[in-house]
């Protein structure tokens, strides 16, 4: 089970440690509650990608949108869910896993997901902005800061892409790219200044 820290020094909660939080709170149709202090809200650089989390998670379990078998997923606590908006503007619930960014860093936390048969990442930095250089071929790659508005990537030597890293953003292989390959392109990547 995890453990939530607004104040934890060493990188401070992060979108990820929120979700699985709202997600297995949703579960149960519980609330959550927030305990922390206006000053690591305000230092915090993922605070708005955090409270964007248990708006989304706060919202679906209000509504009480979430099917039964839904809520069943949900609650097998060692597997972690990610409450995305589609490119209908709607809700989406997907099943994601922690991956390996740029040999070990804790810099850069990612999770690979796969929906209607492509995989994607949803990527952040942890308390910074810089960018990531990945070997993964443009023309296979789609970029998002939301889903349905496909942005411009950086093409970088030797076949690869160069992307922000900040707040929370997604790529999309298409089918040529396993989810191998968008793992290991992920585990291989570097970290630019």
């Amino acid at each position: 089970m995890r453990t939530i820290s607004m104040n934890e020094k060493s990188i401070g909660t992060q979108p990820d440690q929120w979700e699985y939080v709202t997600s297995v709170a949703a579960a149960w149709d519980c609330p959550i509650s927030i305990h922390s202090n206006l000053h690591a809200f305000a230092t915090h650089p993922r605070t708005s990608d955090n409270l964007e989390v248990v708006r989304r998670w706060e919202e679906v379990r209000a509504s009480h949108c979430l099917t039964e078998k839904q809520k069943k997923k949900l609650q097998n606590v060692h597997q972690e869910h990610h409450l995305l908006i589609n490119e209908q503007n709607q809700f989406e619930l997907v099943s994601y896993d922690q991956i390996e960014v740029s040999g070990g860093s804790r810099e850069v936390r990612a999770f690979v997901f796969q929906r209607q048969k492509e995989h994607y990442v949803v990527y952040w930095h942890i308390s910074g902005n810089k960018q990531l250089e990945l070997s993964l071929n443009p023309s296979n790659v789609s970029f998002y800061e939301k889903l349905g508005q496909e942005e411009n990537i950086s093409s970088g030597a030797n076949n690869t892409i160069v992307v922000p890293v900040s707040h929370r953003r997604y790529i999309k292989v298409n089918k040529k790219i396993s989810k191998t390959q968008l793992i290991e392109a992920f585990k291989n990547a570097r970290i630019i200044e």
